[in-house]
């Protein structure tokens, strides 16, 4: 079960799980109707963020705040899955970062302003981080 803390919409909120460790959780009107203190249950809850440090915390919920969820969740995805296929450890702050830096593409895209990069293409050198 998940304790809320902060719900943030109707189908995302700040928990606390039963170790008292907080994460946000994200599913369909999973806090509709509910309060502060109110119980989710785990089968209603489709996405879970841990959020392991102070600034981890912050950094999503500020992340929350401007940029639409479905590129939060996507490149979140991305990046667990990424992990889970090539087992490469990343850092926190590259949740924060990747999910910016892909928000900020998407927005230039959408206004017609993306300019391709000019850099060298080194995928070569790198194989296994390309594919």
């Amino acid at each position: 079960m998940f304790r809320i803390v902060q719900a943030l919409n109707n189908n995302v909120a700040l928990v606390k799980d039963e170790q008292g460790q907080q994460a946000v959780v994200m599913g369909l009107g999973i806090v509709f109707h509910k309060k502060k203190g109110d119980l989710i249950a785990p089968n209603k809850v489709e996405k879970i963020f841990s959020l392991r440090t102070e600034e981890s915390k912050e950094n999503f919920l500020t992340l929350l705040k401007n940029i639409p969820l479905d590129i939060l969740t996507v490149t979140y995805n991305m990046i667990d899955r990424l992990v889970d296929n090539y087992h490469f450890p990343v850092q926190e702050y590259l949740y924060v970062t990747l999910t910016d830096h892909v928000y900020s593409v998407y927005q230039k895209l959408l206004k017609g302003n993306y300019q391709e990069s000019h850099l060298p293409d080194i995928s070569d050198a790198y194989e296994t981080e390309f594919a």
